[in-house]
C-alpha cells in the first residue's frame, strides 16, 4: 500500500517538476517566443492581404422531371425513346456534375461571348496571366482550381460553383456553363428522337409500298379468277395473296402507331436542365480565409520557437554534461 503512494507521489512530482520546467523555460524565453510569434503574425497578415480575393458563385439545377411519368412509361415500352433517353431523375442528376466540367461542354463555354464582346476564352487567359491562347492548360484549370459541381444526396439537387478572382465574371461563367448543358441535352436527345422518328418514317413508306403491291395483285387475281372454289390450286393462291395483305396491313398499322408516338416522344423530349438558380456575382469573398492564414502562421511561429528552444537547450545541457565527466 505504501508502495502505491509512493510511486503516485512520485508521479505527481515529476508532473509538478515538468509544468514548473515548461513555465520556466517560457518566463527565460518570453521575449523570443513574443518576438518570433509577433513576427509570424506579421508575415501572416501580410501574406493574406497580398493574396488576391476570389469570389464563388453558386448555380443550382433541379433533378430532370418527366411531364407525366404514365405517358413517359408507354413511350418508353411502345417506341423505346423516352425511357431509354430520360431514365430516372437521380441517375440523370449524378451525370450532371460530369458533363458540367466535360471538355466538349467547357470548349463550348471559352468559345462563347461575353458581355463586352469578348470570348470567355480571353478573358480566362487574362484572369490566369496567359500571354497565348493555351487551351488544355486553361480547361485544366478550370476544372482543378475554379469549378466545382456536386449533387446532394437527399434532393438530388446539382450545384455548380465557379471560383474566380472578379465576381462578375464567375456568376457569367457559372450560367454559361447551364447554357452549355442545355444547348448539349437539346441537341443530343432531339437528334436521337428525330433520328428514330425518320427511320420509323423510311420504313413505313416502304411497307406502304408492299401493302399497294400485294392489296393491286389479290385484285387482279380475284378478277381473272371468279370461281376459285373450283380449283385447290387457285385457293391456295389465294389465300398466299390475302395473307402477303395482311401481314403488310398488320405492319402499316403498328409503324404508324410507332410513328405518331416518335413525333409525341419528339416533342416531349423538353430540355431536361430545369434552373432553380442562375448564379449571381458574389459580395463577399470565399477565399482566402485572413483569419486561418494568420493563425496558422501564429502557430506555426511559436510551435518553431518552443522547439528550437527546447533542441538548443538539449544541446547546451549535454555539453554541461560532457564537460562535468571530462572534469
Amino acid at each position: 500500500m505504501n508502495n502505491r503512494k509512493d510511486v503516485c507521489y512520485d508521479q505527481y512530482n515529476e508532473d509538478a517538476v515538468d509544468i514548473y520546467q515548461w513555465f520556466t523555460l517560457f518566463w527565460t524565453n518570453r521575449r523570443t517566443f513574443l518576438l518570433v510569434t509577433s513576427l509570424s503574425l506579421i508575415v501572416g497578415i501580410i501574406v493574406s492581404l497580398i493574396m488576391p480575393k476570389q469570389y464563388t458563385a453558386v448555380a443550382t439545377i433541379l433533378p430532370p422531371q418527366v411531364a407525366d411519368s404514365k405517358f413517359a412509361s408507354v413511350l418508353g415500352n411502345m417506341s423505346g425513346i423516352a425511357g431509354e433517353m430520360l431514365g430516372s431523375g437521380d441517375m440523370m442528376s449524378k451525370v450532371y456534375p460530369d458533363i458540367a466540367k466535360s471538355r466538349n461542354i467547357l470548349i463550348k463555354v471559352l468559345d462563347a461571348p461575353y458581355e463586352d464582346g469578348r470570348s470567355y476564352r480571353e478573358v480566362l487567359q487574362g484572369q490566369y496571366k496567359f500571354k497565348r491562347n493555351i487551351e488544355d492548360k486553361l480547361i485544366t484549370l478550370l476544372k482543378k482550381n475554379s469549378i466545382e459541381a456536386s449533387v446532394y444526396s437527399k434532393t438530388s439537387i446539382v450545384t455548380i460553383s465557379v471560383t474566380l478572382c472578379n465576381p462578375e465574371i464567375a456568376a457569367a461563367l457559372a450560367n454559361e456553363i447551364l447554357i452549355q448543358m442545355d444547348v448539349f441535352f437539346k441537341y443530343q436527345f432531339r437528334s436521337v428522337a428525330s433520328s428514330q422518328r425518320a427511320m420509323i418514317e423510311q420504313r413505313l413508306v416502304e411497307v406502304s409500298d408492299s401493302l399497294r403491291i400485294a392489296e393491286d395483285q389479290l385484285l387482279r387475281f380475284r378478277e381473272n379468277n371468279r370461281t376459285t372454289s373450283l380449283s385447290p390450286t387457285l385457293q391456295i393462291n389465294e389465300r398466299r395473296l390475302v395473307r402477303e395483305v395482311e401481314i403488310n396491313n398488320a405492319m402499316y398499322i403498328e409503324l404508324t402507331r410507332q410513328l405518331e408516338l416518335a413525333k409525341i416522344s419528339e416533342l416531349q423530349l423538353k430540355p431536361v436542365i430545369n434552373v432553380l438558380d442562375n448564379a449571381v456575382p458574389p459580395i463577399n469573398k470565399s477565399k482566402p480565409s485572413r483569419k486561418a492564414i494568420v493563425s496558422i502562421f501564429g502557430i506555426v511561429g511559436f510551435v518553431s520557437t518552443v522547439s528550437y528552444i527546447k533542441i538548443y537547450s538539449h544541446i547546451l545541457q549535454s555539453k554541461a554534461n560532457t564537460n562535468t565527466t571530462e572534469k
